[in-house]
């Protein structure tokens, strides 16, 4: 488990092939990971493209099995905690990332439609490429 800590921001972690990974019922039946997120709690979630936060019951997974089947997600860059990254390719190696959502004063969007996240990078998003 690499934890290091960037400026400005929460300590940031990568994925290691001992960590365990929730993943979405579609990801569990073999659809690729186009969405992965390291919540607060320093759980790692993947999820395929296009469905909702938890669509059906999570599984549980080493990120082994998941690196196995998928080596591109190798390219996944360290995250802080509370941040998703998303690519738009299932064996892309560029990813966009974007931060929780944290505002105490603005009201919480949805999280089901992915909206629950701001990009990264002052109103855009931030590319990223191993």
């Amino acid at each position: 488990m690499d934890i290091s800590v960037h400026e400005g921001c929460d300590p940031v972690r990568g994925l290691s092939p001992d960590d365990h990974v929730f993943v979405s019922k579609r990801v569990f039946r073999g659809r690729p990971v186009m969405r992965v997120h390291l919540d607060e709690d320093g759980d790692w979630q993947a999820f395929s493209s296009a469905e909702p936060r938890w669509f059906g019951r999570p599984r549980l997974l080493h990120a082994a099995h998941l690196l196995e089947r998928d080596p591109s997600l190798a390219s996944l860059p360290a995250l802080p905690l509370g941040h998703l990254a998303t690519r738009g390719e299932a064996s892309g190696t560029t990813w966009q990332i974007f931060q929780e959502w944290r505002s105490k004063t603005e009201p919480r969007p949805d999280r089901s439609s992915g909206a629950a996240f701001r990009a990264y990078s002052k109103g855009s998003s931030a590319s990223m490429t191993a």
